[in-house]
Parts: C-alpha cells; structure tokens; sequence
C-alpha cells in the first residue's frame, strides 16, 4: 500500500508554478529525466515546459515499483485491484448483503479509486 499512498499524496500536491499571478493548474505525470548521466524518475507538472523553473517536482523513491506506478498513471491499474477486491470478497463473505463499497472502505482503497476516475 506504500505506493498507492505515495500515488495520491503526489497526486494532490498542487503545483507551485506562478505566470501572470496564476497559479499553475496542471496535474501530476510520471517523467523520466535524465540527471548527472543517469535516468531519475519524478512526479511532475503536465503543463511543464523546458527552461521553466518551480513546476511539481517530486522525486520517486527508490523503493517505489516503477512499472505499477505508470500502470496507475496510466489507469490500467483498476482491473487488478478489481480483481484483488473480488478475492476480497469470496475470503471474508461475511453475509450476502455485503457490498462493495463496504469493502472498499474496510481496506482503505477509496481514494485510489475516486483518484483514478478523475
């Protein structure tokens, strides 16, 4: 759940970039970059163009599972958390008027799923 965390926490991290007394309203992008000769990975700003300096720039750990963070970018994330409820489900079966968004709740992946139909 590490990364589904550091998902949305850069996800909902605003972009501080300023033109014109406006704030910057682009949203989080998986980039790749290249520094020092090396590859990096960083969450960053959409609207983000060469030579623009204070644009969303976060770093992604390098514990992050790079792969699973561009599926979730990329939304292609939901049927295997789809899947990974449906499992869910057939295990705790308490009673059958247990809903799915009972169970989404119980395991706390709400806002995962609120955040990857935006």
């Amino acid at each position: 759940m590490h990364i589904i965390r550091f998902f949305l926490a850069a996800k909902s991290t605003a972009c501080k970039y300023k033109a014109n007394d406006q704030l910057c309203d682009g949203q989080a992008k998986l980039r790749r970059i290249i520094k020092n000769g090396g590859k990096e990975y960083i969450i960053g700003c959409d609207k983000w163009v060469r030579g623009e300096k204070w644009h969303r720039y976060i770093k992604v750990p390098g514990e992050i599972d790079l792969e699973l963070l561009r599926d979730i970018f990329q939304g292609r994330v939901v049927s295997i958390l789809y899947d990974l409820l449906l499992t869910y489900v057939i295990l705790v079966n308490y009673n059958n008027e247990f809903r799915l968004t009972e169970i989404i709740m119980k395991i706390n992946a709400a806002p995962l799923f609120h955040a990857l139909q935006e």
